[in-house]
């Protein structure tokens, strides 16, 4: 799932936008989540630590601090250049600090505007990221790391098949490939690779697979055919996620 984030001070205003940005996801069925709404910055910091990408809405003032938004995205693009950030404010004036900060802002949003307008910039700037995933997904060259004790060990994305929760080695996560090392086991957590690697797709709590290496879909059986005749059930829910993706990049 790629994820979201909202930090906003404002209760009312982030209860608003969090309707928002879970609506746009549920109604357009998006590979997405909202991951974190929250007006603390450290909580934000700290939940983004486990991804390599992401999009992020901020509130610029926090707490009477007119920049705080600013200072937490300055952090996030060291931490995750490749993340998309949007800032929601009433400080039209600070748009060009962000240009010399170099923060290359997806958006900026003004709040002294109506509701609907900020629901529809929010909407738009979901199904922008949206699309750029999409396009991305099959053709992003990108690696799968883990690590086994203290060793790190790399391989190309492009010839990861799956990587699964494994019950015959206590619960490690299993990685298959096509290339020289066609098979690992390692410690870990799907959910963190789930957000970490968003061109993987999770087809039910103990699998993601690279849709790179999908030959069929059986969309009645809800059954996946892989590289090397591999197969997996998809879940009733990732069904119509996977339903969503193949309408994207068709």
């Amino acid at each position: 799932m790629f994820p979201v984030y909202l930090l906003e001070d404002n209760q009312s205003q982030r209860t608003q936008y969090t309707d928002f940005i879970k609506k746009a996801i549920m109604i357009n069925e998006y590979a997405m989540t909202l991951m974190l709404s929250t007006d603390d910055p450290k909580k934000l910091l700290a939940a983004s630590q486990h991804t390599k990408t992401g999009l992020f809405f901020l509130d610029m003032e926090i707490k009477e601090d007119t920049t705080a938004g600013l200072k937490i995205s300055e952090k996030i693009r060291a931490q995750l250049p490749l993340a998309n950030i949007v800032f929601i404010t009433t400080h039209e004036e600070l748009s060009f600090v962000t240009l010399e900060r170099r923060v290359a802002p997806l958006d900026y949003i003004l709040k002294d505007q109506f509701l609907e307008a900020i629901q529809k910039k929010i909407v738009m700037d979901i199904d922008n990221v949206q699309a750029q995933q999409a396009k991305t997904m099959f053709q992003k060259k990108i690696v799968f790391n883990y690590k086994i004790g203290n060793r790190f060990f790399s391989i190309p994305m492009n010839q990861v098949v799956l990587v699964q929760i494994n019950q015959a080695t206590n619960g490690q996560l299993t990685v298959l490939a096509t290339g020289e090392k066609k098979e690992a086991s390692f410690p870990g957590s799907l959910g963190v690779l789930e957000a970490a690697y968003p061109n993987l797709f999770r087809c039910n709590k103990s699998l993601l697979i690279n849709p790179d290496y999908i030959e069929n879909y059986d969309a009645k059986k809800r059954v996946l055919q892989l590289y090397g005749e591999l197969t997996c059930k998809v879940s009733f829910r990732k069904g119509r996620e996977l339903a969503k993706w193949f309408k994207t990049v068709s």
